[in-house]
């Protein structure tokens, strides 16, 4: 009886191991397919967007696929990664429509700035240590400047990259930048200033 027992316990523990093991095979499983889902994504709109033929539903689709991988897996190295690529597509749409020839209605570059501007606190927010957090405040800091024209919000990014990260070699730029009083001048102006 006592052997019996003592098998039956084995045998329970063997059962139960194994059902335990299996979620962990599925949830491996899952978090591969969707890690090569999201690279492949990325691969995709950055290849297109060197192509000049990305166009913001590409753009949406990847942000959204970033945002819900950093949702299920935060942990994960690349999720920081995925974040700061779609807040730079984000940025970097929000400019070509500043600068399109006939103009972009100016809510969709608010709308690519603000959502490029949120991808960034979320990586300051749960990412303190991430090892490019230094371009993740000039960025945002580039976006207040350069896209929104937000002087008063830039200066004081500006300032806060330059409190952060004083021993950042962009700190010498952003120190004439904010010297020169250029915030918000369009780039003309800007090459101007420097060729006096």
């Amino acid at each position: 009886m006592k052997r019996l027992l003592s098998t039956l316990f084995v045998l329970a523990v063997f059962f139960t191991a194994c059902k335990e093991q299996n979620p962990t095979n599925n949830s491996f499983e899952e978090l591969s397919k969707a890690q090569a889902s999201l690279i492949n994504s990325y691969k995709t709109a950055d290849s297109l967007w060197h192509e000049g033929t990305v166009g913001a539903t590409l753009i949406d689709d990847f942000v959204s696929e970033a945002v819900t991988f950093y949702e299920a897996y935060p942990e994960e190295s690349i999720s920081p990664n995925m974040l700061n690529n779609a807040a730079d597509f984000c940025m970097t749409l929000a400019a070509s429509y500043k600068k399109a020839t006939p103009a972009v209605d100016l809510s969709e570059i608010a709308k690519y700035a603000g959502k490029a501007i949120d991808l960034y606190n979320l990586i300051i927010k749960v990412y303190p240590d991430y090892e490019y957090l230094n371009m993740v405040y000039l960025n945002r800091a580039m976006i207040y400047s350069d896209i929104l024209d937000d002087k008063e919000s830039a200066d004081l990014e500006f300032r806060e990259f330059l409190h952060k990260f004083p021993s950042d070699p962009a700190c010498e730029f952003v120190s004439g930048y904010l010297k020169s009083d250029l915030i918000g001048k369009s780039s003309d102006e800007i090459y101007e200033s420097f060729s006096k």
